[in-house]
C-alpha cells in the first residue's frame, strides 16, 4: 500500500510538496464551490426579499466584492439547513 501512495504522488522526493499541491488545490476548489453555493442562497434570499432591478444589481455587486467569506459561511450552512426551503413564497 506504501507503494501505491509513492506511485500516486510521484515518488518519494517530493511526494510531500505534491501531496501539498493536492491538498491546496483541492481546498481552493471546494472554496470556490462553497462561495457558488452561498451566491445562490443570496440570490434567492434576494428573491424572498422581491428586490429587482438596479437597487439588486448594486447589492450583488457590493456584496460579491466586499464579503465573499460570508456567501463561503453560506454555502456551508446551507449543507445543514436547507435556506431554500427556508423561503418559500409569501402570500399576498
Amino acid at each position: 500500500s506504501m507503494l501505491i501512495f509513492i506511485n500516486i504522488v510521484g515518488g518519494i522526493p517530493n511526494s510531500f510538496s505534491e501531496l501539498n499541491k493536492l491538498f491546496s488545490n483541492t481546498s481552493y476548489f471546494e472554496n470556490a464551490a462553497k462561495i457558488v453555493q452561498g451566491f445562490g442562497i443570496y440570490l434567492a434570499f434576494l428573491d424572498y426579499l422581491r428586490l429587482t432591478g438596479i437597487i439588486r444589481s448594486i447589492m450583488v455587486v457590493i456584496t460579491v466584492l466586499s464579503a465573499p467569506q460570508i456567501l463561503a459561511v453560506l454555502g456551508v450552512a446551507d449543507v445543514f439547513v436547507n435556506f431554500k426551503k427556508l423561503m418559500t413564497k409569501r402570500k399576498d
